[in-house]
């Protein structure tokens, strides 16, 4: 079976209106690989300061050795310098992962008297 994801006549192979979306989920995941990730990544929520989150996919990828898949990689970034320094606009900094990049932590500078 070979379903179009953006064809809104495709049936659950019954014919008529019984459209199946997790048949087509299942479908689609299978053609793309995993049916858990997307390009590596799950969901994971959203984080309050970074916004919608993603994880590193452990049903197809190993975890990272350092922070055991804990570390967060924020939807809406484009680089780590750039998260850092929307973070410092807010007053706050994030600790990155060093051998995944994934930020496993944000916390308020540290105040020096």
């Amino acid at each position: 079976m070979n379903i179009d994801p953006f064809n809104t006549n495709n049936t659950n192979g019954g014919g008529g209106d019984n459209f199946d979306a997790d048949e087509l989920a299942n479908e689609i995941a299978q053609q793309l690989g995993c049916q858990y990730c997307l390009g590596g990544f799950v969901p994971a929520g959203t984080h309050p300061l970074l916004g919608l989150v993603y994880q590193t996919c452990t049903h197809c990828q190993d975890p990272c050795p350092c922070c055991d898949t804990t570390g967060v990689f924020p939807a809406d970034t484009t680089c780590p310098h750039c998260l850092t320094d929307a973070l410092a606009v807010l007053g706050m900094t994030p600790v990155f992962c060093h051998a995944c990049a994934g930020v496993t932590a944000v916390y308020p500078p540290e105040v020096t008297a």
